[in-house]
């Protein structure tokens, strides 16, 4: 009789519990330790690791999460179009309502910004302190569909977009345009 590996055993109901939306990991400096969020249907889950002991449980939004962040302050989930943020667990702090399709990605960087994009290809780019958009781009779906961003620590107001046809850009936010392309896979 052949025995599987029991590495995660210990874990297994995190596997039950979770969607394919992406977790984060959060490090609390004042305790010195770190937490996971889990993103589950309407509401995140926070689990302390390492032997992922759950903390507590988010009010439910009115859909389920389908993008999930978090910055230093608070923790951001997209429910269709509209963007929460909560503070703790049980108190959305305030709303970013500004897109009209249902929300794909969201990311939260320099503890000021927030970068959002839809499945229209529209990508907002928001001021945290204000709340407001900074500015908004369209990117046509056909040419450069947004599947990925990702801020490299150091890079300022800089994002790393990855689109689904394979290549990369590095954009200027605040500038509003794009700084270099990296060619993708079809190149030559």
């Amino acid at each position: 009789m052949t025995l599987s590996s029991v590495i995660f055993r210990p874990y297994r109901s995190l596997g039950l519990v979770s969607s394919d939306v992406p977790f984060v990991v959060k490090y609390k400096p004042h305790s010195k330790e770190y937490n996971v969020l889990v993103p589950v249907g309407e509401r995140f889950n926070i689990y302390q690791l390492p032997n992922l002991r759950l903390l507590g449980i988010s009010d439910c939004l009115p859909t389920n999460i389908i993008a999930f962040t978090s910055d230093r302050s608070y923790v951001y989930g997209a429910s269709k179009n509209v963007i929460y943020a909560f503070r703790g667990l049980h108190h959305i702090h305030f709303k970013l309502e500004g897109h009209n399709s249902p929300i794909r990605k969201i990311i939260a960087f320099e503890d000021r910004y927030l970068a959002s994009y839809d499945e229209a290809g529209l990508f907002i780019l928001w001021n945290l302190q204000t709340r407001e958009s900074l500015s908004q781009t369209v990117f046509s779906t056909n040419v450069f569909d947004i599947s990925s961003m990702c801020h490299p620590t150091g890079y300022g107001d800089k994002l790393l977009l990855g689109s689904s046809q394979g290549p990369l850009q590095l954009w200027k936010t605040l500038a509003k345009k794009s700084i270099y392309w990296f060619r993708g896979f079809d190149s030559s």
